[in-house]
């Protein structure tokens, strides 16, 4: 598996945010370096951050397969996503420990496979 985390690159994000504005920081990323088939997993606890359903946006319209894992009450990334994982909680602190555990989950089943 190649897993490349697009949240990391710290002089890249500031430069894609100086140049396009924060709203672009993952879509311009995945503009280079996703292919179709590719899986993009979006996390955002209220479902509603406009960088992350541009990036979901764009993966969809390019083949790229989305699972969104949000809380609240699922914003729009649980609608637009191929596959959600929905934390049913207006508790912000619960969501965002229960998506810890699921990115836990995720990379341990990638280490064992």
């Amino acid at each position: 598996f190649n897993v490349i985390p697009l949240s990391t690159n710290m002089p890249l994000i500031l430069a894609i945010a100086n140049d396009y504005g924060y709203d672009e920081i993952f879509k311009q990323q995945l503009i280079n370096l996703a292919v179709k088939n590719d899986i993009l997993i979006a996390i955002s606890g209220s479902g509603n951050s406009k960088n992350i359903l541009k990036a979901v946006n764009y993966a969809n319209e390019n083949g790229i397969i989305t699972i969104g894992i949000c809380g609240f009450d699922g914003g729009e990334l649980k609608e637009i996503s191929d596959y959600s994982i929905h934390i049913k909680s207006n508790l912000m602190e619960a969501c965002e420990d229960i998506h810890s555990i699921i990115g836990h989950y995720i990379a341990l089943w990638l280490r064992e496979n």
